[in-house]
Formats: structure tokens, sequence, C-alpha cells
């Protein structure tokens, strides 16, 4: 068995106008909402695509690599024939368009006999890879016009797996361009259309930054309870000249729980040299990533801000794919950390918490608003990793304006296999309070939501703020969460 397995949820997910996917959108089931990538009907569009990222990490030992991609079918009949997965991978110093190309169908799948019910597709990667190295990997999972299902496809959530040398210490987390958020519009988030030529079609959207000032774009990010320090972090992204320096900057503030919200951000400016081809693939400094401005603890939240220096000598249009952080941990072969970031969640129609763009002073990016003096709810899923062996705890950090009092926090959990319904009656956990230490600093809750997990489940998990029996006077807000398990080595 692979013995690391990384989950993403159906938000990284995106579709642009060589597409004709529905694309995002959030499903009002009975008992869970849920933020899914939808495909319309092939019968009525044709053949409909959803674009995404993920990478496979220096740890990789070589073998196989395999996605695992959850769905549900609004039909019960009929097979998902020939699903395509295409795309491309690339290294440090690689052009997009000369990348190893991935074509992948996966087998006639019959879609299951209940209507809703939760189906896989896999796909195996054989070529490719390379041990030791840092892999980026654009792709598009595209349905055919070969499919007799017909009805709405809707992807939940899909799972990278591959076997790693398990001395590695080291933990690394792919935040996609999908979930930042612009700091002034400047940066803006789209569809590429610099320098992509005839291969435009396999590539997710990125944050373009022009050649003027004002470019940013930011986003928070918690650091595990098993961190220990080494941070760095890697720009991926590509340009569409061919030659000059090009400026780019990451500025990082700690959260500490018990600490500020809203902490000083300290910057560090990194050039890349582009040289070759129009597109040319980045990744860290020459492949060995560059060290965060600051020493952050473990458990705590990273703002972050990537910016452009328009004063560099590059004139060109640099697209961002997404940033990874590396970091070291204190186990080999360490449990995934599966976050649970606010633009990956879904409010019910009722009760609803919202996703909030924020600009404080120093810091941006998303939370969840729980209003004070009545219930909130807000969900969130990913897909349990097939390399999972026990436990499972949700880890939430909020903050409140007010200086006193007790946030009470509970979470209504399921755990659907493949094969069945994807919306079953959640477990209720029990209600944990949470001292507020003082205004707008961070606080920490964690909650058991083992009972039911397996391994390739979809978790289900809708946070609940019980605003109405807390007496907080002051909005709780949700900052990020993340689930923990134990894995197999």
């Amino acid at each position: 068995m692979p013995n690391v397995a990384q989950t993403y949820d159906a938000s990284n997910l995106r579709n642009h106008s060589l597409n004709t996917a529905v694309g995002l959108t959030i499903i009002q089931d009975t008992n869970i909402p849920k933020a899914v990538y939808r495909y319309d009907n092939p019968n009525t569009v044709g053949t409909t695509k959803g674009h995404g990222t993920f990478i496979v990490a220096p740890n990789y030992q070589g073998g196989n690599v395999v996605v695992r991609v959850q769905y549900r079918e609004s039909n019960n009949s009929g097979s998902l024939t020939g699903t395509q997965l295409n795309g491309c991978v690339v290294k440090d110093g690689d052009a997009l368009t000369a990348g190893t190309t991935l074509n992948l169908s996966a087998a006639s799948v019959t879609v299951p006999g209940t209507a809703g019910n939760i189906g896989e597709l896999v796909y195996t990667f054989t070529t490719g890879f390379t041990a030791g190295t840092m892999h980026f990997v654009p792709f598009f999972i595209a349905r055919q016009t070969t499919d007799t299902a017909g009805g709405l496809l809707d992807i939940l959530s899909f799972e990278v797996e591959y076997a790693v040398d398990i001395t590695f210490t080291k933990q690394y987390a792919w935040i996609p361009s999908s979930v930042w958020q612009s700091i002034g519009g400047v940066a803006t988030l789209g569809a590429p259309t610099n320098g992509v030529g005839g291969s435009a079609d396999r590539f997710p959207y990125t944050y373009q930054f022009p050649d003027v000032a004002g470019g940013k774009i930011g986003l928070k990010y918690t650091l595990p309870s098993t961190y220990t320090g080494n941070l760095k972090y890697y720009l991926v992204g590509w340009d569409n000249t061919a030659s000059n320096t090009l400026t780019m900057g990451m500025a990082m503030g700690e959260a500490a729980v018990g600490g500020n919200f809203d902490p000083t951000l300290t910057r560090v400016a990194q050039n890349y040299t582009i040289s070759g081809a129009p597109v040319h693939f980045i990744i860290g400094n020459a492949g060995a990533g560059i060290a965060a401005p600051i020493s952050p603890a473990a458990n705590s939240t990273l703002s972050m801000q990537v910016d452009r220096d328009n004063t560099d000598s590059n004139t060109g249009i640099f697209n961002v794919f997404g940033v990874i952080l590396e970091y070291d941990v204190f186990t080999a072969s360490p449990s995934p950390v599966i976050q649970f970031n606010p633009t990956s969640l879904a409010p019910p129609t009722s009760n609803a918490a919202s996703i909030l763009a924020i600009n404080d002073t120093n810091n941006s990016g998303y939370l969840v608003r729980f209003t004070q003096g009545v219930v909130n709810k807000i969900a969130g899923k990913r897909q349990n990793p097939g390399t999972y062996s026990a436990g499972g705890t949700f880890v939430g950090f909020v903050k409140t304006p007010a200086s006193s009092g007790n946030l009470k926090y509970h979470i209504e959990f399921s755990n659907p296999a493949v094969g069945t319904g994807s919306d079953p009656t959640p477990t209720v956990s029990s209600t944990v309070s949470v001292p507020v230490t003082g205004a707008n600093q961070m606080l920490r809750f964690v909650i058991d939501i083992s009972p039911g997990m397996v391994a390739l489940d979809e978790v289900e998990a809708m946070i609940v703020r019980e605003g109405d029996t807390d007496g907080v006077l002051g909005d709780g807000d949700y900052i990020n969460g993340w689930m923990e398990v134990a894995v197999l080595p």
C-alpha cells in the first residue's frame, strides 16, 4: 500500500471558457450541504471538464502514483465510459509545454444502483515522476460523450497516493491559487491567457500579476501540532516572457494560540531568472525552497501575502498557480494535515454562517462568521486517506471581539463509504467550551470525530456554534481548521 495520501476537496477544481462544465456549486442535501464540482449531462452538452492541480513531493520514493476520484451521479443506471484525466507533470525549470503528458482514461465504471450513492474512478500513473523531486501536476477531468449514465455528475473529492521514503520527516502542503484572496484587485484570478499556446486546455486558474504596482494576494494556513520548524515555501507559476529577472515577495506573520489574530508581517523578496521558453515553470529557488521570514510555533496560523515588485526588469504577466509549504515534523511518514479552509466550506439554507473576505491592518484572507446570539452552521468534507489507520480529531481555530466568556461549538459528522448514500444521518459530537482569553485572540478547540471512520470514506462535518446559549457578546469567527488522523507506516 502507498504510505502517503494527499486529499483534496472538489473546491480545488475550477472551470474556464475552454469547457462547458457547470463548475463548482453547493448542494443542499437533507443533512449536510456539500461543495461539489458538477458536470452536466454529456448527452446535452458534450465533453465537459474540471481543472485542478496536485503535487508529488520530494519524499516520493518511486512507483505508481494513484489518483482516486469520488463522485455521485443523479442517475442509477448506465456507465461512466472513458472519463479522462489529462494533464502534465512538471519540475523546476520545465516549460509547461515540455512536461510529461498524462492522458489516462478510467475503465468503464457502472454507476451505483441507487442515485446519489458514492462511486469511485481510479487513475494510475506509471511514468513521469522522479524520486526525490518536487513535481507539480496541472490536470483536467473530462466527462465524455460516450458516457451512458447521463444525469448530473458531481465530483466530491480526490486523493493522490504514492510510496514515500519513510526516513523523511517533512510535511508538504499544496495551496492552490483558487483559495487565495486578491488584495486591492490588481492581481486577478482567472483562466490563463498568456503564453500557453495550444496547451491552455490543461491549465487551471492562476492569479495573474501584471507589471504594475500593487499586485498582492493573501491566505491563511494553520501549522499542525507535529510541526517542529524549518518552514520553507515554493512559489509555483509561469511567465510569458523569455528572459529577464522577476522579483516576487512573500510576507508572513504568526497568529499563535492566545496571540493576536492580526500579526505583523515580515517580508522576504526573491529574484527569479526567466530564461528559455516563454512558458517557464518556477518552483522555489532552484528547486530547494525559500526560507520563511519568520519562525512560527506548532498550532500557529500563518498569515501570508504574495506580491510582485514591478520595478524588476520583467515586463510580462506572471501567473501564480499556488504555493507549496515545506516544514519539519517530529515523526517519519507523518499523518496528513487535512485542512478545512473557509473557501472550501458550504453554508446550509438555514442557520447559515457567512464566508467573508477580510482585510485587516496587516493580513487578509477568508473567514467564516458565526454571529452572536443564534445557532450558526457551515459544512466541509474531505476524503479520509487510503492509508488511514486510527483516530480522527477536528481542530478548529476561532476568534471573537469579546474579551470574556466561553464560545461553544459542536460538530455533526458522518462517514459515507463508496457504494453508500452520500448524505447519511450525522452523529452529533459533544459540545466543547472555548474560554475567551482576550479580544481578537486566536483560540483553539479539539473535537473527536473518529466514530465510524474508515479508510477512503468521505468525512462530512458540519461545524456548529451554539451562539444561542454560549452567552458571548461577539461574533465567533472561524479562521481555519484541520482533521488529524493516524496513518499506516
